[in-house]
């Protein structure tokens, strides 16, 4: 059994802010990342579901995808909100951490 944290990110990680803003969004569980696939796509789906900002828009989340290039997650995801009257769509970026659940302390 493998433990998926998922973290909402904000920023943009580069040369002078090494370090980018993450928010614990949900933890998941499942035998592998095939298993987990559809329990983190809907709780990405449920976490911008619950923010009063988005209340009323139209959500779409991505399947998660492996993060290339990156040391500290396993996975990525993506998800676009549309508000009713809104000129462009609001990105939000998520990361995912893979553990074996028995490691965690």
């Amino acid at each position: 059994m493998k433990k998926y944290t998922i973290y909402r990110i904000y920023g943009v990680k580069d040369e002078n802010s090494p370090k980018r803003k993450k928010e614990l969004a949900a933890v998941e569980y499942g035998a592998d990342f095939l298993a987990v696939t559809p329990a983190l796509v809907k709780a990405v789906y449920a976490d911008i579901a619950g923010m009063a900002e988005y209340d009323g828009c139209e959500i779409a989340v991505y399947e998660p995808d492996v993060a290339h290039y990156d040391r500290e997650f396993e996975y990525k995801m993506l998800a676009a909100v549309a508000a009713p009257n809104a000129a462009e769509n609001t990105l939000i970026h998520y990361f995912i951490q893979e553990r074996d659940n028995d490691t965690d302390v």
